[in-house]
């Protein structure tokens, strides 16, 4: 039997090289199939979730009456899932999802959310956070619906102005990403990611504070609604990503 050609495709399901690998192999469909980050692709992929697990993976809490946090089918960005999130109607008026995980040597850590706004609401923020065991350091992006503006939580505790945004609720399933980018090591900001948009955050030092505990990562979104109303915001990916550029 003759030898086969060297110029077929790497995926050719034949080929007996020990650098190549048929279809069935997963590992190499899934490099084809290429990262799950469908917005920023720097980084490398930690965790992400797409509401196929439902609400499994998160702890989840909020404020105010009727506040909810859901699985649902309603215009996923993937698949056949997503997360709802419903504000309360007093009180603070928010729904929170967070994940804890360990904490990993990895520099520089990345959080991606994607957002599709089918109410108006006030706000929706995303977070990463990491407890050293004895301190606190804290990194927020917010999306103010009201002001139209993309703000960082500065070392002083509060929000500051990044860009104009524009109106970001719509009807139809738009998907808006924002991302966050942090050093933990360095204690800044890295970047901001809003749609098309990248803007430098790296000379603004993260919020930190004395915290004693287990050592560990934290990510979050919360969506906070409109007085008397329970505003509805849906998650269509969160992902985790270290060792950004």
């Amino acid at each position: 039997m003759s030898p086969l050609p060297l110029d077929m495709p790497d995926d050719y399901p034949w080929l007996p090289s020990s650098t190549r690998y048929p279809l069935s192999d997963l590992g190499e469909q899934a490099v084809r199939l290429g990262s799950p980050v469908t917005y920023d692709r720097r980084g490398e992929v930690v965790w992400y979730d797409v509401g196929d697990k439902g609400i499994a993976p998160y702890t989840i809490s909020g404020s105010g009456t009727g506040n909810q946090v859901i699985v649902d089918t309603y215009r996923p960005l993937h698949g056949a899932y997503n997360l709802k999130l419903i504000s309360g109607s007093d009180a603070d008026r928010m729904a929170i999802v967070n994940k804890s995980m360990s904490n990993l040597a990895m520099r520089r850590c990345g959080l991606e959310v994607a957002l599709f706004l089918a109410t108006e609401g006030e706000h929706f923020k995303i977070a990463i956070l990491r407890r050293s065991g004895t301190l606190d350091v804290q990194g927020w992006l917010s999306l103010g619906m009201v002001s139209k503006t993309l703000q960082y939580y500065g070392s002083d505790g509060a929000y500051h102005f990044i860009a104009d945004t524009g109106d970001l609720y719509d009807p139809y399933g738009i998907y808006h990403h924002l991302k966050l980018v942090v050093d933990f090591d360095t204690g800044y900001y890295v970047r901001a990611l809003f749609n098309e948009n990248s803007y430098d955050l790296s000379a603004y030092p993260l919020y930190s504070e004395a915290l004693s505990g287990i050592k560990h990562y934290i990510i979050q979104a919360t969506f906070g609604g409109r007085l008397n109303h329970n505003d509805k915001a849906y998650v269509g990916h969160m992902i985790v990503t270290g060792n950004e550029p």
